[in-house]
């Protein structure tokens, strides 16, 4: 029992990092972003199942890339624990599964996104082959959330302009990260790096007009908030900027830049979440 203890303990981390807790959560505000906009109260219920099937698409990410990743990152956890991180990420769609058809029964429409989402998990770790494709089920499921006003049937068009927003942004960012892997993905994954689509040159600066279409499309959202919120906001988009400059200008130092786009869209996350208290 006291070995079975401190295994468990001792794989918590990895666990917990498998999950990618801060984009999984990122992904369940932008359920809640949307039921704000639409000033309708919030599901927690469908905010939490959205966080949940991020978090374990990540995980089945992990196992599908188990052998590559500890090649590239001599992450060998997933690989040592093979049949048990299977068996327990089996378990957690099948849990998934059950609990969004009893939501389901009471959002009504709305349980079409969940199932949207946990199909986009199943497949995606899939889809490596298909030039781009994973970068584009990333930006649409990713964003979906937003959505669940509409299918309640009390969005707006505002729905639909930060949803492509935060689309265009997500396959940004997807972009930026083949660009950090376009070596150890050659022969693994088709990207737009690897398919020579794009160079590290072009990619930046391409990532740049994404961002520049992505603050714009998410300037409905300032007319939502409070005076903090609203600061935040700004802040957001200040950092937003400093990430379309250094990507436009330099593409040398592109991971600079895709720190301050991480930050500049949590900013903007924070405000819209935070915008019905202050």
């Amino acid at each position: 029992m006291k070995k079975l203890i401190q295994r468990t303990i001792s794989a918590a981390p990895h666990w917990i990092s498998g999950l990618r807790p801060f984009g999984s959560i990122f992904t369940g505000m932008l359920a809640h972003i949307g039921y704000v906009l639409a000033k309708h109260p919030t599901n927690w219920l469908v905010v939490g199942l959205v966080t949940a099937i991020t978090g374990v698409t990540m995980l089945e990410n992990d196992y599908v890339d188990r052998r590559h990743d500890a090649q590239k990152e001599n992450e060998t956890f997933v690989l040592r624990n093979e049949k048990l991180y299977r068996n327990i990420v089996a378990a957690l769609w099948y849990l998934l599964i059950l609990i969004s058809l009893y939501t389901s029964m009471d959002i009504g429409r709305q349980g079409i996104l969940l199932f949207t989402g946990i199909g986009a998990g199943l497949i995606y770790s899939h889809t490596r082959k298909f030039l781009a494709v994973p970068g584009m089920i990333v930006a649409c499921a990713g964003a979906s959330p937003l959505l669940f006003p509409m299918l309640g049937g009390y969005g707006t068009m505002t729905h639909w302009y930060l949803f492509s927003g935060v689309a265009v942004f997500l396959f940004g960012r997807e972009i930026i990260k083949d660009t950090e892997d376009r070596y150890i993905d050659r022969g693994w994954k088709n990207t737009l790096l690897t398919a020579g689509t794009l160079t590290e040159d072009t990619a930046p600066r391409v990532v740049s007009c994404f961002i520049t279409l992505g603050l714009i499309m998410s300037l409905p959202l300032f007319g939502s908030l409070h005076l903090l919120s609203g600061i935040i906001y700004c802040l957001g988009l200040l950092f937003l900027a400093i990430a379309i400059y250094i990507f436009y200008r330099d593409s040398y130092i592109y991971l600079t830049g895709k720190t301050f786009m991480d930050w500049g869209m949590c900013a903007v996350v924070l405000a819209g979440s935070l915008a019905p208290l202050f």
